[in-house]
């Protein structure tokens, strides 16, 4: 969505009346945002975000998938079921590491890496 010169206008009146507008930016918290920053957040929240957290999209993607999903181990037991157990929460997507990050402590602890079995 790209904003009309209306909607621009709009915009400008309103940062002139000393009106913040503020974003809440998954990884990092609550901050304002200037006009041109609002319209590539509203373009693109994702990448808007990625970008703020200096990581890729993939990156981001792949840690918003596991801070907001399920919070369980990827790796698989010994008999190969799936593991599930409990995972501590990664609030920062540049510390998130795929296969480290979202696996127990019995599965990063031991030196075991998750490997994704091909269907």
């Amino acid at each position: 969505m790209e904003f009309t010169e209306q909607d621009k206008a709009l915009l400008l009146k309103i940062q002139e009346a000393d009106v913040n507008l503020l974003a809440f930016i998954r990884g990092r918290g609550w901050r304002p945002l200037s006009i041109d920053e609002l319209e590539k957040f509203v373009q693109n929240r994702a990448q808007f975000e990625a970008d703020e957290n200096g990581v890729s999209l993939e990156q981001f993607q792949k840690w918003l998938d596991f801070e907001y999903g399920d919070r369980c181990c990827i790796s698989t037991t010994r008999k190969g079921t799936p593991c599930k157990g409990y995972v501590r929460p990664c609030h920062d997507p540049h510390s998130f590491v795929e296969g480290v990050t979202n696996c127990c402590t019995s599965h990063t602890s031991h030196g075991l890496t998750y490997e994704r079995k091909s269907a």
